[in-house]
């Protein structure tokens, strides 16, 4: 078994640009021939302070991307954090989806 490490500068409360990251380390693990790739903690969201924990609509959005990576999930397993209400969480994809 081929593992990757994703290992990104995650950009706390920018979301968009962590996303962005990830999917090109994903795309360059496939390339690689990688059967799956591991990011780190709170790799979507970075860690951040004050109250963003608590605003509802930022942990959906959060939570939204994983759709997103779950498409590049073809072919490779992918591991990675994102919010989960206050608490960080960590999501696995196959390589079937």
């Amino acid at each position: 078994m081929k593992i990757a490490l994703g290992q990104i500068n995650v950009q706390s409360g920018n979301i968009a640009e962590n996303i962005r990251s990830m999917k090109s380390m994903i795309l360059e693990a496939k390339e690689k021939n990688a059967d799956i790739i591991v990011f780190p903690e709170m790799a979507v969201s970075g860690y951040f302070l004050q109250d963003k924990w608590t605003d509802g609509e930022f942990v959906a959005f959060c939570q939204s991307q994983n759709d997103t990576i779950k498409e590049l999930s073809d072919g490779i397993g992918i591991i990675w954090g994102n919010v989960s209400q206050m608490y960080g969480g960590q999501t696995f994809i196959g390589q079937d989806g």
